[in-house]
C-alpha cells in the first residue's frame, strides 16, 4: 500500500498530502495557507514551542495551513512556524492542531 501512495503522490501535485489509514486513502488537495500572528497560534502549539528546541528563538512568521479533503471529511489544519535566532540561523517547524511536531 505504501508504494501505491508514493506513486500516487508523484502523479497528483506537490500541493497535496495523502493519508493512508486502515487501507483507506484520503487525498488532501490545494491547501490554503494564511499568514497569522504568533498570538493566533492555538494554545497547544504555543505550549509545544515553549517546551521545544526553539523556545528561545524569535517567531518571524506563522501560517495556518488548511487542507480540504476530497471525500468531505473534516479539513486538516497544520501550523507552519518560521523561527530565527540572534546568530541569523533560521528554522521552520510544522505542528498539528494539538501541538505535535510533524516530522518531514
Amino acid at each position: 500500500m505504501a508504494a501505491f501512495a508514493i506513486m500516487f503522490a508523484a502523479v497528483i501535485s506537490t500541493n497535496a498530502t495523502i493519508d493512508v489509514k486502515n487501507d483507506v486513502v484520503t487525498v488532501n488537495v490545494d491547501p490554503t495557507k494564511t499568514e497569522i500572528t504568533p498570538s493566533q497560534l492555538p494554545a497547544d502549539v504555543k505550549d509545544a514551542i515553549m517546551d521545544g528546541d526553539y523556545a528561545q528563538w524569535n517567531i518571524e512568521k506563522a501560517y495556518k495551513i488548511t487542507y480540504t479533503p476530497e471525500d468531505g471529511d473534516e479539513a486538516k489544519v497544520e501550523y507552519e512556524v518560521h523561527f530565527s535566532n540572534d546568530q541569523g540561523q533560521k528554522e521552520i517547524e510544522v505542528y498539528d492542531e494539538e501541538g505535535e511536531l510533524i516530522e518531514d
